[in-house]
């Protein structure tokens, strides 16, 4: 959704503007979705995108009844998403690289996609069908493929090069950093072993949503 426009307007999330990313974006190459699942996300819920789902034989799901703090992966995804690019952006400002906000958006989005582990697999092995060849080679035998590192005068080709490592290296670190904060807040809850009857079933660990909650009241 992030190429129908610059990222300064992803908060205007119409009807209109989610479905022609939906449709631009997705049904244009890989066909309709079987499944939509939705996040309390008001733009999927218009008539216009109804007719769009019947018209399509698309079926709706809905998630994160409960609250946010429920919600899952995708929205995992799009948090890791809107970090890695915040910190791409600052990054590439410092070095001087020659790209955009949106181009930082696109990256960070498309990386994700390449080099999350979900289940043993990268979730652009679901369209796609293959891990795509990563742009640069450390067996390469050419001049260029290692000496373009000293050049300050970027061309496109070494400008994407350098967008894409530094894309690596701040989603890796958002991930960390996304664990740590999790461990932080998340505490083994503890249980009098003594109390515990055969057969009855006891959490091992509170979620993060209760560990807050005990740490406010």
């Amino acid at each position: 959704m992030h190429s129908v426009s610059s990222c300064d307007a992803l908060a205007k999330s119409t009807s209109t503007r989610i479905l022609t990313a939906i449709l631009h974006h997705w049904v244009r190459y890989f066909g309709p979705m079987n499944t939509i699942i939705l996040d309390q996300e008001g733009g999927m819920m218009s008539e216009l995108t109804n007719r769009f789902r019947d018209r399509y034989s698309v079926r709706r799901v809905f998630a994160a009844v409960d609250d946010h703090t429920t919600t899952g992966l995708v929205e995992a995804h799009i948090r890791l998403t809107r970090i890695t690019t915040l910190k791409l952006w600052s990054d590439v400002r410092k070095q001087a690289i020659p790209v955009t906000q949106e181009d930082c958006v696109i990256e960070s989005a498309t990386l994700g996609n390449l080099i999350t582990n979900v289940n043993g697999s990268t979730p652009a092995l679901a369209p796609l069908g293959y891990q795509p060849r990563d742009y640069y080679q450390m067996d390469s035998d050419t001049i260029e493929s290692h000496a373009g590192a000293l050049n300050t005068a970027l061309d496109a080709s070494e400008a994407q090069l350098r967008l894409r490592m530094l894309a690596k290296q701040n989603i890796l670190k958002s991930i960390v950093e996304a664990r740590m904060s999790k461990a932080a807040n998340a505490h083994v809850e503890k249980r009098d072993l003594t109390q515990l009857q055969h057969g009855s079933k006891t959490r091992h660990q509170r979620s993060i949503r209760m560990a807050r909650s005990m740490q406010t009241t």
